[in-house]
């Protein structure tokens, strides 16, 4: 009702959900990348470097929060 399409809050959901496994576990890439059932963990790498500009392992070396 919201104008929200089921993509798009999909799309949502993962990305918050992935940088807070990010930030708050040392869950391997390809483990969070499966659990937010990417296709592959290359996929999740792409995903989260258009999300916050760098790439995973970086987000999460550097702790930010976006």
């Amino acid at each position: 009702n919201a104008g929200s399409s089921y993509s798009a809050i999909k799309d949502s959901c993962r990305r918050q959900l992935g940088l807070s496994l990010l930030r708050r576990t040392t869950m391997r890439i390809e483990d969070v990348a499966i659990h937010l059932d990417y296709c592959d963990s290359d996929a999740f790498r792409r995903a989260v470097q258009e999300w916050v500009g760098m790439a995973p392992t970086e987000y999460r070396r550097t702790g930010t929060s976006i």
